[in-house]
């Protein structure tokens, strides 16, 4: 499957918890063709006459400290993919990297933004990069017995900077160089984990620039992702490797940051690459990468090699953000955000206001090729989404900042020693600053996963930066530590008042990244959750998973058609039937024996009287029922 290359982008453009999982509202525009919508500026659809939802959740922890502040407000083109908070549970201790800056507008100091947590206290937010060169886009990873280290790159016509010191927290950084990969001036956007029981395989995965940013086509790739080990610690270096499944035999191009590292596990290591019209996929390790196993999560039918392509309509696919983690037993768990492109011809026109995280692990098969947010919803696989739809009630003079993705995105995972695994993402709110741009919060949703890889999410998702602390702030771009204290998770985010980046605002040429327009002094804000307080507790016992699972009607209320979906765990007879409110039964559908999977009730609501209206969905001698609405 091969992804595009030299595309010409065209429109790329709070009370505590008490959260039960409702459906999420899913626009009917991308059901069937392109729907009715109006235009809203930059191309995206707005959609009016959603659902209300009155179940706002929110949860914080106060007084979370601030390890540094920065101009520079971009941390990523796409994933943050973990690696800028560390926290090490021998002592209490947490490491926090950020792109930092404070000259203003030229950013000539750009580089590492390095801060210590010492079991205690923060240090003094930083005054200067690590580095002694312009740098940006750093991993931190512990680095020998007590040491770490951090990588970072400085541009497309310089080598990658691995900055190590043997004391975590104190000592003088050791700034070395890697090699370029074979006839390339650079390399670019590099992720970083270290393995081995005494940290010193050091497993990096970058970029080498493409003709756009003064590169060359690699072995047929204009943006080929790579792979370099070092297993003394960055001493030597093997040779940049080209993985078997990610050439120019699959794919013409990879793009900045849509990759990135799971904390490893023992000697499995293993990374997940995602983006829009190309495969989803990871590539997994477990002799500390010295082989590789290829597995595509989810397989795009768009192959933009040779003339110019077309798609019927828009089609949901990954927007390029995702995470990925290790659980206990080392399988891999991915989530990624749910975007919605229309192509014509080279150009790529993007849905910003898409809703969805996509979950997915290695016992599962792989994602149907439609992405269809109705059925991932139905077998727990739509894991996140805008939790309050009068988001999408909004006016058309107000509007969310852009951050190259869906509004629903960037998503970081965890696990802790318990199986417990941790999501967070960030998604728009009704808050609006002052240029009336909604602002971002960050949500949360936990789930427990059992022996025979049995994966329970919890009900509630949590605006974790729901306190009064946070009600007018932009807080975006978290990064989780891959590894956790027993009681709290931790999580690193970007926060100011303004909605947007200044910096995608100055260097894109879309005219549709809007929201802030100037330099703001950015917090990088650690929060620290209780885990008891997102529904995990010291010996929960484990939630029964239901017998099915019953959806509500899409659209509701409704007029005309509308849609129940169910899920079923287990064989059985699966039949519905609709009561009016006096109890009359005016309606059923009885489908039989069925095995377990998914199924869909199609009603033509047209036939019933406006009112209101009650469903139930038997399975054998077990029963679901719902309301609907008929307008």
């Amino acid at each position: 499957m091969k992804s595009y290359l030299g595309i010409v982008i065209g429109i790329f453009c709070f009370s505590i918890l008490s959260f039960s999982q409702i459906r999420p509202y899913i626009p009917p525009i991308y059901h069937n063709g392109e729907g009715i919508y109006s235009d809203y500026p930059c191309g995206d659809n707005w959609i009016n006459g959603n659902p209300d939802n009155d179940y706002v959740a929110s949860k914080s922890v106060l007084d979370d400290p601030s390890t540094m502040m920065s101009y520079y407000d971009m941390q990523t083109n796409a994933s943050m993919s973990g690696q800028r908070l560390y926290y090490w549970p021998s002592d209490n201790t947490m490491a926090a990297v950020a792109m930092w800056a404070k000259g203003a507008y030229s950013f000539a100091d750009r580089g590492t933004g390095y801060n210590y947590y010492d079991g205690n206290q923060w240090g003094v937010a930083p005054l200067a990069r690590v580095e002694s060169v312009r740098t940006g886009w750093p991993s931190i990873q512990p680095y020998g017995i007590n040491g770490e280290c951090i990588l970072t790159h400085q541009g497309a016509k310089l080598p990658l900077v691995f900055s190590y010191r043997n004391t975590k927290g104190s000592g003088v950084w050791t700034e070395t160089y890697l090699p370029n990969a074979q006839n390339e001036p650079g390399m670019l956007w590099p992720r970083m984990v270290t393995s081995s029981a005494n940290h010193m395989v050091v497993n990096i995965i970058a970029m080498t620039p493409s003709t756009a940013n003064q590169g060359y086509v690699y072995n047929g790739m204009d943006g080929a992702l790579l792979y370099i080990r070092s297993t003394d610690g960055g001493t030597t270096w093997e040779e940049w490797q080209q993985l078997p499944g990610m050439t120019s035999s699959e794919y013409l191009a990879f793009f900045s940051d849509i990759y990135g590292w799971a904390q490893p596990q023992g000697d499995t290591i293993c990374f997940v690459v995602s983006d829009e019209l190309m495969d989803a996929f990871i590539m997994k390790s477990t002799d500390n990468g010295t082989t590789w196993v290829k597995t595509i999560i989810y397989n795009s039918p768009y192959n933009l090699t040779g003339a110019s392509k077309s798609s019927p309509g828009w089609f949901y696919c990954p927007d390029g953000t995702n995470s990925i983690a290790l659980d206990n037993n080392g399988m891999a768990h991915v989530t990624f955000a749910l975007g919605c492109d229309k192509l014509d011809g080279y150009s790529v026109y993007h849905q910003r206001w898409t809703n969805g995280i996509v979950y997915w692990n290695e016992s599962m098969p792989m994602l149907r090729q439609d992405l269809d947010p109705d059925s991932l919803f139905t077998i727990n696989q739509l894991i996140g989404w805008v939790t309050d739809t009068m988001v999408f009630h909004q006016p058309a003079n107000i509007r969310v900042g852009g951050y190259h993705g869906a509004i629903t995105g960037t998503p970081t995972m965890a696990i802790d020693n318990n199986n417990h695994l941790f999501v967070v993402w960030m998604s728009p709110t009704t808050v609006l600053d002052p240029d009336d741009y909604m602002l971002m919060h960050l949500f949360e949703r936990t789930a427990t996963i059992y022996p025979g890889n049995d994966v329970y999410w919890h009900d509630s998702i949590i605006d974790i930066t729901g306190s009064s602390v946070y009600t007018f702030k932009e807080c975006v771009f978290p990064s989780l530590s891959p590894i956790m204290s027993a009681d709290r998770f931790h999580v690193l985010f970007q926060c100011d008042g303004l909605a947007g980046a200044y910096i995608i605002n100055q260097t894109s040429s879309l005219a549709c990244y809007d929201g802030q327009y100037d330099i703001t002094d950015n917090d990088m804000i650690m929060m620290s959750p209780l885990k008891s307080e997102v529904g995990v507790g010291v010996g929960k016992k484990k939630v029964e998973m239901p017998v099915f699972s019953v959806s509500d009607p899409f659209p509701n209320p409704c007029h005309e058609n509308t849609t129940i979906l169910t899920n079923l765990n287990r064989s059985g007879n699966l039949s519905l039937e609709i009561i009016n409110i006096t109890g009359q039964r005016i309606y059923t559908d009885d489908k039989g024996l069925c095995p377990a999977g998914n199924y869909r009730f199609c009603i033509d609501a047209s036939q019933f009287s406006p009112g209101i209206y009650f469903y139930t969905v038997k399975l054998d001698s077990e029963k679901i029922t719902k309301k609907m609405v008929v307008e």
